[in-house]
């Protein structure tokens, strides 16, 4: 029980980061982060 909610609460966090940050940002981010390694699929198809 006690990790179930931990999980929830983890999960609403990260649930409340990505509407904080906009989708374009933070796929941008994501990709800057992977430019390196060309194993990002593309996502910028909005």
């Amino acid at each position: 029980m006690v990790e179930n909610s931990m999980f929830k609460l983890r999960h609403h966090d990260h649930f409340l980061l990505a509407k904080k940050c906009p989708r374009r940002y933070y796929v941008r981010r994501l990709r800057s982060l992977f430019q390196s390694t060309r194993c990002f699929p593309s996502v910028d198809n909005e």
